[in-house]
């Protein structure tokens, strides 16, 4: 929702609660208060070998002549769950509402991708997972912090609000808050992904025998070139 239209909302609603009689601004007022919280789901990642050297060398953009083995996708999945309480004006026609949302952030598995061209349960191949898990756990505390900010925001902007009006408008205006103005920050927060992560992942396959995998890098190179 733009900051335009918010503000022509909350006119709106200004001009109806002067219509407002005394006992339904008290039950209104008895609603329970309007909160919004981000949480953070706990999801185990998925490792595969879906995807070639040079697939994932196009997914973390890397140079032309750089071999990529391995790389961490975090998908966008956020739930929002919505509960709303409300009451009715039969004089006015018009409801009261608040909502208690809550959003979860990275609801779906993260995926670490390990080149197809690597045998599974090589040496290589599990030092690039616990590699990759680092960028797992990077992934997740950047998710926490966006919560936390997000959070701290919404107790500003959200909290202790109320609509006022036609049930259904109240309910589309709410839902439009959620995904145009929330659900943008949290998007706009997240991504992109830091290019350290880029810079690690790119470095996988420039490290040589440093894993302490004889043999195994060179062949791999060749094979993946």
């Amino acid at each position: 929702m733009k900051p335009l239209i918010a503000v022509l909302l909350c006119m709106v609603c200004s001009v109806q609660a002067q219509q407002m009689s005394a006992e339904f601004s008290q039950r209104c007022d008895e609603l329970p208060v309007s909160s919004l919280s981000f949480k953070v789901a706990r999801v185990a990642p998925v490792v595969q070998q879906k995807f070639s050297a040079r697939e994932l060398r196009a997914m973390v953009a890397a140079a032309p002549d750089d071999v990529v083995l391995s790389a961490t996708e975090q998908k966008a999945a956020v739930q929002i769950e919505l509960t709303r309480h409300a009451a009715f004006d039969p004089a006015t026609g018009m409801h009261c509402a608040r909502f208690r949302a809550v959003a979860m952030l990275g609801d779906a598995p993260q995926e670490v991708h390990i080149a197809n061209e690597l045998p599974h349960g090589t040496c290589l191949y599990h030092k690039l997972v616990d590699l990759e898990m680092r960028n797992v756990h990077d992934n997740q505390a950047r998710l926490e912090d966006t919560a936390a900010l997000l959070n701290d925001m919404a107790l500003d902007e959200f909290a202790r609000n109320s609509w006022l009006g036609d049930l259904e408008q109240i309910d589309a205006d709410v839902r439009a808050l959620l995904s145009e103005v929330w659900l943008a920050r949290a998007g706009r927060l997240l991504h992109p992904l830091p290019a350290s992560h880029t810079r690690l992942d790119v470095a996988l396959a420039q490290v040589g025998n440093v894993f302490g995998c004889d043999g195994q890098h060179r062949a791999l190179t060749a094979s993946a070139g």
